[in-house]
């Protein structure tokens, strides 16, 4: 299993809806993507390889595909490490961001970063200009080279997380570095690449 995008807090007894769609299937394997929504918003999606049996695979046909546009950039390799626009957040750590041995959580991280990630395209008001006056979505295609570090930290320490982002040339795709550090310690750090869909179509944009 690949997760491309990490799982959210959610309430108690939220009402949540997984939807599936086929990615790539050959002989005897189907590669799914699973998008796990709560509130109308993604909160998780995972890629996983199934081996499937003879008795069920009539019953591939029955789940959707996912759009050309994504599959495709799914399943290209990162091409090219950002040097664009830069932008860096400092906060203290917090007690719920701490994970086992006195590390920030993985999941602590990946909130970080797309909080960050957030504001370096503009912030939430230009997501949701973006969503309702132009109906494009940005959406998290894949997360490449993704380490985690060891570094542990006190309650109050600060830390800083940069991001660092690139179109494509076509600029249909934005591919983003990000890291979080305290100091010259590396806590966690990757390559995160959005692209840009209209109608389940890549369309080009800047930002």
């Amino acid at each position: 299993m690949r997760i491309i995008k990490y799982l959210r807090s959610v309430q108690w007894e939220s009402d949540v809806c997984i939807e599936s769609h086929i990615l790539s299937t050959n002989e005897n394997t189907v590669d799914i993507l699973n998008i796990w929504v709560c509130g109308g918003k993604p909160m998780n999606q995972s890629v996983i390889k199934y081996v499937v049996p003879t008795q069920c695979r009539e019953k591939i046909g029955e789940i959707p595909r996912v759009s050309k546009f994504l599959f495709h950039e799914w399943r290209k390799n990162a091409s090219f490490t950002p040097v664009g626009m830069t932008h860096s957040i400092e906060i203290p750590f917090y007690t719920d961001m701490c994970g086992m041995g006195g590390a920030m959580s993985k999941g602590a991280c990946l909130d970080l970063m797309e909080r960050q990630r957030t504001e370096l395209i503009g912030g939430q008001p230009v997501l949701h200009r973006l969503k309702v006056e132009e109906g494009i979505l940005i959406v998290v295609v894949n997360i490449y080279d993704l380490r985690f570090g060891e570094t542990t930290l006190e309650i109050g320490d600060m830390v800083t997380c940069e991001s660092t982002g690139e179109f494509a040339e076509d600029s249909k795709s934005f591919m983003v570095r990000q890291r979080i550090r305290r100091g010259d310690d590396m806590i966690c750090d990757g390559v995160v690449k959005l692209c840009f869909v209209r109608e389940g179509k890549g369309v080009a944009l800047k930002l």
